[in-house]
This record gives structure tokens, C-alpha cells and sequence, in this order.
């Protein structure tokens, strides 16, 4: 495994390298520390192998297994365990053993956007879309080029509406989660999203990073294409992130709804919106509060400034997703761990709910 060499590049820079933007979900936790974000743009291979590998973007050329050039120092944890996901069976340090398969299906050209976590809303969003809208900037010789998405991403329509946003027209080619499928002449696009792979050797530091200024452009192209005129939405409301039937987190949400309604906040199911409907909704966000979870991607479309609260347990930590897209925002950012296990879900104390909520509003 090796990191993508710039020197496959097709294209001009999309974005300058900028120093990244690693904020920690709590201050003990050490920042990004000056480290700088590469360059972003396209990158071209030839007789390439791709699959949807949801734990690892990566790219099979030649016997080089490539992640992005935005992953940290390695060697990285690539082999995540059983079941076997985008053919990896075995590695040490950074070499791994990958089947491949046999008797690849081929296609003639794609354009690969990577496929870390495409079930998750906040993956699509925040990983995987700005880079299908980073291919709107290849040059025109690419523009027959498909996107490769991962197999089953129209199962949610209301992920739909943002892709049509940034798609550009584009047609779409399914990658299989089970088998590769060669690429004769693939164009890889760097994404302003750099969610890992994680080094083997943990570190106290947040484990993600972003571009700050393509990941700003990519929130601007999609409140312009949806026929927003932020300026003319106030800041005003306080929302709690709810997830509709507990989510996959299940916890004891209207315990905790009840508390914050006695301080304003109105619950709000992301899942229930249209993306126009959702992206007004952050826009007239002044404070928001809820537990960590994908529904805070959409805090990618609040102003500037505003003040937010999240509350998460101890081993997610370093999962510093949601901490990054606050600091890309300029939020007044506060994280706590205090989630706890209680049966098949998770507790939140309504005690600490309120505590926080009282300091927020005094």
C-alpha cells in the first residue's frame, strides 16, 4: 500500500494545498498541528482495478494498492477483520494481499470518486458528492467519462437531490461491493475529505481531516443550485438533531427532547426534509444541540459563528468528523463524552442535558 503519487495528474489544481483542518472534539486532544492538505485534482490510471470498498478508498494498479495522498503517515490499518471487504485477506506493515478476483468484468473509462462509507449520510455528503463535483472542473476530453458510485446508492431518494446538484449531467456506472471490475482508463478525483485510512500506531489526535476552502465552495455550489439566497435566512432558531426511531443509536431521545423544549429547541428529522427544506432549516439555526451522529452533516449549510453542542461516547473521540465540519463553519463547537451503554442502546443523563443547556442559555 502506498500513497497516490501527484504525478499521475490530469488536470490543473481544483484547489491549492491549504493547511487542513483537523479539529479535536476536546481540547485535551491535539490539533492538526500546521499539517497541510494536498492539492486537489485529477488523477489518471490505466487498466485500473476499483471495487466499493466501504472501509477503504483505494485504487488496484499494477501490484500497487493506492489510497489518497491526503491519508496520514503510514503504515496504515488497512485489513479490517472478517467479513472480507474490497478483497483484502491479509497485511503486514503496508504490504496487502488483495484477490482480485477472476475474470474481471471491464469497463472503457470511469471517473472514481472513492466509496468510504457510502451507506452513511454523512460519507456521501461530506466524502463522497464533493468529489463528484470536483469532476465538473476535468478537462472537456473527460467530460463522456461516467461516475462510478457505489452499487445501491439510489436506494434513499432524498440522497438523490443533492447528487442531480453536483452530477453535471454525468451518467453513472454501479461499482459491486463483492467483485473489481478493470477500468481501462480511470480518472481518479482527490476528495476535500480525507476520512483515512488510520495508521496502525494510535496517536491522542483527532483522525480526520478536511480542505476547508473546497469543502466552503462545494456548501456554496449546492445552496446556489437549489435556489437558496442565504442572506435573506436569519439565524434564529434552536434545533435538536433527532433521529427518527432512535436511529441505528437508539437512546432515550424524547427524554432528552423534553428537557431541551423547556430551552427553546424544537426537534428537528433531517430524515423527513427535502434538501431544500434541510438546507433552509441550518440556515436559520442560531444554537443546535444532539447526540453525535451522521445528521450532523448537514451543519455544513449553517452560518457562520453559530453555537452547537454534541454529546458522544468515549471510544469515538478521535472520530473528529463532526468537530471538523464546525470548525469549516467557525462554530462555537463543545463536545462532551457522556453517552452510555444502557441495554441494546445508549443514555444520556437528562441531569447533564440541562446542565449544559443552562450554561448555553443563562
Amino acid at each position: 500500500a502506498r500513497r497516490l503519487d501527484p504525478g499521475f495528474r490530469v488536470s490543473a489544481e481544483f484547489f491549492p494545498e491549504e493547511e487542513e483542518i483537523r479539529a479535536p472534539n476536546i481540547d485535551t486532544f491535539s490539533p492538526s498541528n500546521g499539517r497541510m492538505y494536498p492539492a486537489l485534482r485529477g488523477h489518471r490510471l490505466k487498466k485500473a482495478r476499483v471495487v466499493s470498498n466501504r472501509r477503504c478508498s483505494a485504487v488496484v494498479s499494477g501490484s500497487n494498492f493506492l489510497i489518497p495522498s491526503s491519508a496520514l503517515e503510514g503504515p496504515w490499518r488497512i485489513n479490517i477483520g472478517k467479513p472480507v471487504t474490497g478483497g483484502i485477506i491479509w497485511q503486514k506493515d503496508n504490504r496487502v494481499l488483495v484477490d482480485l478476483g477472476k475474470k474481471l468484468p471491464s469497463i472503457e473509462a470511469g471517473i472514481f470518486v472513492g466509496t468510504w462509507s457510502p451507506n452513511n449520510w454523512f460519507h456521501w455528503t461530506i466524502d463522497i458528492l464533493p468529489s463528484v463535483w470536483l469532476a465538473g472542473k476535468l478537462p472537456p476530453e473527460f467530460s463522456e467519462f461516467p461516475i462510478l458510485l457505489p452499487a445501491g446508492y439510489d436506494a434513499k431518494a432524498s440522497w438523490l437531490e443533492p447528487l442531480e446538484l453536483v452530477l453535471g449531467g454525468r451518467k453513472i456506472v454501479e461499482l459491486s461491493r463483492e467483485s473489481y471490475v478493470r477500468v481501462e482508463d480511470l480518472v481518479w478525483i482527490d476528495s476535500p475529505s480525507a476520512p483515512g485510512p488510520n495508521p496502525r500506531i494510535e496517536s491522542d489526535s483527532p483522525r480526520y481531516s478536511l480542505h476547508g476552502s473546497a469543502i466552503n465552495a462545494y456548501r456554496k455550489h449546492l445552496i446556489e443550485a437549489a435556489g437558496i439566497d442565504e442572506g435573506e435566512v436569519m439565524p434564529e432558531r434552536r434545533i435538536y438533531l433527532a433521529r427518527a426511531n432512535g436511529g441505528n443509536r437508539p437512546d432515550n431521545q424524547d427524554e432528552l427532547i423534553s428537557i431541551a423544549n423547556t430551552y427553546g429547541y424544537k426537534p428537528v428529522f433531517f430524515e423527513t426534509l427535502d434538501l431544500r427544506a434541510a438546507i433552509e432549516t441550518m440556515l436559520s439555526a442560531r444554537f443546535i444541540i444532539g447526540p453525535h451522529g451522521a445528521g450532523w452533516a448537514n451543519a455544513l449549510f449553517c452560518k457562520r459563528g453559530i453555537r452547537a453542542f454534541m454529546w458522544t461516547w468515549q471510544e469515538s473521540l478521535q472520530d473528529n468528523w463532526f468537530a471538523n465540519i464546525a470548525a469549516v463553519r467557525e462554530m462555537n463547537f463543545e463536545s462532551s463524552v457522556e453517552m452510555k451503554r444502557r441495554g441494546n442502546g445508549w443514555y444520556m443523563d437528562p441531569i447533564a442535558l440541562r446542565e449544559h443547556l443552562s450554561a448555553m442559555h443563562p
